[in-house]
């Protein structure tokens, strides 16, 4: 019997060769991930918020292009920067606190902009409304209504005299100073407002809070005072002045000054919530059509240590609500 030789056609080689790799070149696009643009412009040093931020989107089905600025709390540099930045290659800005968000809302535009830890955005002037910005804005919010925290301040102690350090020159801090001054006739106190803006001015504003005779001291969540905490807590603990603050990593600490009740949001919680609004945006929907949130819950924590060191006991029912205990 004769065996028929295999005959190879060089074309038809050539063809099957083309097409597994095309195949391969289209099954590698189809699992590339697109490529996003984003900027993170911080108004100070980069805390558990923007990590959080950072690892929703890194852990997306997109490949994030990181742009990091910091305006190191300067009101010119932050301008330097904002002008600095090229719109034509940016698919989102990440605007950490009201500073940074007022002055990007005053330039640009036309690109998506997600702010965090910014206590009041309407009242603010970032957005019209929580559900509808009117702009490319929408974001996530550290606010605690300031009624809250003067209840919470005021289960511990009758206080008739509450100091606040007040940035005069920092949006959030006018904003919750006219909260807390609305509330002094329903709740039977006087605020007490320390002025200062930089941290030469701190034993200046200190003395004003003993001068004053304040019972207590409202920490509020505002740049100035966080940038400056650890010179306030050691400072206000030495005068063994109770505090109340929305920061509840200045009353997670021990062994160390730390200020003595906190009722606040969780900053890593922040970041991840805003982090999916981001996400939101590059799935097609604008921005004006995302619903500004604050978190639904917060953390109740309550420092023993500095109670023990400034002489004030804690009624177990505010015990018994604490989400935390430092002891």
């Amino acid at each position: 019997m004769l065996k028929r030789s295999l005959r190879i056609n060089p074309l038809l080689v050539v063809l099957l060769v083309c097409s597994v790799v095309i195949t391969g070149i289209a099954v590698g696009e189809a699992w590339a991930k697109e490529k996003k643009n984003v900027v993170m412009l911080r108004w100070r040093y980069k805390d558990r918020s923007e990590e959080a931020f950072e690892k929703v989107l890194n852990s997306s089905q997109y490949e994030i292009i990181w742009q990091d600025f910091c305006a190191d709390e300067k009101k010119d540099k932050l301008a330097e920067i904002i002008k600095s930045l090229d719109t034509s290659k940016i698919d989102l800005i990440y605007a950490f606190g009201t500073t940074v968000s007022k002055a990007l809302k005053e330039a640009i535009k036309d690109v998506p902009i997600v702010f965090n830890i910014v206590t009041d955005p309407v009242a603010a002037g970032v957005v019209d409304s929580w559900e509808h910005s009117g702009n490319n804005f929408t974001g996530a919010s550290n606010g605690v209504p300031v009624e809250s925290q003067i209840k919470s301040l005021k289960q511990v102690m009758d206080f008739k005299r509450l100091g606040m350090l007040h940035n005069p020159s920092e949006a959030n801090s006018v904003i919750l100073r006219d909260e807390a001054n609305a509330l002094e006739g329903k709740y039977g106190f006087t605020l007490i407002e320390a002025k200062f803006t930089t941290k030469e001015d701190l034993d200046s504003a200190i003395k004003t809070l003993m001068d004053e005779r304040a019972d207590a001291v409202w920490l509020s969540s505002i740049s100035a005072v966080i940038a400056n905490k650890d010179i306030i807590l050691k400072a206000i603990n030495e005068k063994k002045l109770p505090t109340m603050t929305t920061q509840i990593n200045f009353v997670d600490i021990k062994d160390k000054d730390a200020a003595l009740i906190g009722l606040g949001p969780d900053y890593y919680k922040l970041g991840e919530l805003a982090g999916q609004k981001a996400l939101e945006i590059f799935a097609g929907k604008k921005p004006n059509d995302i619903p500004s949130e604050t978190l639904k819950t917060f953390d109740l924590i309550i420092n023993l240590q500095t109670a023990r060191k400034i002489g004030i006991k804690i009624p177990v029912k505010i015990l018994k609500m604490a989400t935390k205990i430092i002891e």
